[in-house]
């Protein structure tokens, strides 16, 4: 294993297994994936930094939305979500 992917899904009490194809659309709608991306990255680092941890050193590709690009403050939340996790940036 060389690395990882980090993949969303909304494991919801009724409804079982709803792929991002089925939510995020209405998330957009909503104006809520910068959280959603936000909590991905946190999630995604934290996996890291336990990795790091048992001496893993591993990659993890993460695909964000566009609007995420164009967030002007989207550099500085992945380094300070990089910091919290003692991930080199």
């Amino acid at each position: 294993v060389s690395g990882f992917e980090a993949l969303i899904r909304w494991k919801h009490p009724e409804f079982g297994m709803i792929f991002p194809d089925q939510f995020l659309n209405i998330a957009s709608n909503f104006k809520l994936l910068p959280e959603i991306t936000e909590h991905i990255l946190n999630e995604s680092f934290c996996f890291l930094e336990s990795l790091n941890n048992l001496g893993i050193n591993k990659r993890i590709s993460i695909n964000i939305s566009v609007f995420d690009l164009i967030d002007e403050s989207m550099p500085e939340k992945i380094l300070s979500l990089l910091k919290k996790h003692n991930l080199d940036s």
